[in-house]
């Protein structure tokens, strides 16, 4: 999980990058993260089937990636509105930075050893 933490940009769990509320970011710039973090996911999905302890993580970084995917539709001007709108809901019930802290906490304690 160290490994997956480090790649995801934390260190000494604490990310060196900013967090998802940037508006600034593209639709591409959304999918993009949603497609890197698929595999990190994974991975950390596949630890968490072999030790619970990582299931909170995996459950976070399920529900961060879902999140990318769905700013990745809400940031996308030309798809409808009904589709944004319906995006916006799930980036709301998501809540990011919810998910933010509990990935920070999680690789606070990976990394910790």
């Amino acid at each position: 999980m160290q490994a997956a933490c480090t790649e995801m940009g934390y260190e000494n769990g604490k990310s060196k990058e900013s967090d998802s509320s940037d508006t600034t970011w593209t639709s591409d710039d959304w999918a993009e993260t949603a497609e890197q973090y698929d595999d990190i996911a994974n991975r950390v999905a596949s630890a968490a089937r072999d030790d619970a302890r990582w299931n909170r993580l995996s459950n976070a970084l399920t529900d961060w990636q879902a999140d990318t995917e769905q700013m990745a539709i809400l940031t996308d001007e030309s798809l409808p509105q009904a589709e944004r709108d319906a995006a916006q809901a799930e980036v709301d019930r998501l809540d990011a930075q919810a998910l933010y802290r509990v990935v920070s906490q999680e690789c606070r304690k990976a990394q910790a050893g």
